[in-house]
């Protein structure tokens, strides 16, 4: 026959072992099991269990766990583990600070290149590249469009060009606060450009499959625009040039 304290610290060993499966199976959904486990846990905290209950118990916990990983698919992510759960935001401190909104669609467009959703993840890419858009125009003063023949490359990129050449030719006390202002903006539509290079259609919409490759050109470069974006705008186009 055992000590008494050997079995109370095989009990508190497999109360500890209960309590790290209840995490587990709390993580993945496995409500009904879970059920079971947070049962045994109390029943513990009570009278001793015979050995008879607890086999009962731990067979019934076996028993739902093997029932709950049958209607259960698990996915490996062989590739890109930081998009899942990354240490820093992907498109960086700066981004994620002025550009609050984007924040759900550039996190949605790491985890689908991570598991290979592609396609979806020029969708939430585009998301991201509205919403920068959207500031560029703000900081230009320049009226957003509601003419969906105006949603087009050529369009935006030649109402930024134009704006930016006329403050060049009127020399603005506004526009020269800044001496830096004609250059950014023109470095923004570089990189607008950039965009619309591996973008290769006529209007800002995901209108066809992408590949492995294309989605992630597409990420890269709707990164690097946002990136020098917030380098001097925010989401409100703030400050105003």
């Amino acid at each position: 026959m055992q000590p008494k304290d050997t079995l109370s610290t095989e009990a508190l060993n497999f109360e500890g072992r209960l309590n790290s499966l209840a995490e587990q199976l709390e993580a993945i959904g496995m409500d009904f099991t879970l059920i079971s486990v947070r049962k045994l846990l109390g029943e513990m905290k009570g009278a001793p269990l015979t050995v008879e209950l607890l086999k009962s118990r731990t067979q019934d916990i076996q028993v739902r766990l093997n029932d709950e990983l049958e209607r259960t698919k698990f996915f490996c992510v062989e590739t890109h583990p930081g998009y899942i759960d990354p240490i820093v935001p992907l498109f960086g401190v700066d981004v994620g600070v002025k550009f609050a909104s984007a924040t759900f669609d550039i996190e949605e467009a790491g985890r689908c290149l991570a598991l290979g959703l592609t396609t979806a993840a020029v969708f939430h890419s585009m998301r991201v590249l509205e919403i920068g858009i959207k500031a560029t125009s703000k900081c230009l003063s320049i009226p957003e469009t509601l003419k969906a023949s105006d949603r087009n490359w050529g369009v935006m990129l030649k109402n930024i060009r134009d704006e930016v050449k006329r403050r060049n030719a009127l020399k603005s006390s506004g526009w020269q606060i800044i001496p830096s202002d004609s250059d950014f903006f023109d470095e923004i539509r570089a990189s607008l450009d950039a965009v619309r290079n591996v973008w290769r259609n006529a209007t800002m919409h995901v209108e066809k499959k992408y590949t492995p490759e294309e989605a992630n050109h597409i990420f890269g470069a709707v990164r690097g625009f946002m990136r020098k974006l917030a380098s001097r705008v925010d989401e409100d186009g703030k400050p105003n040039a």
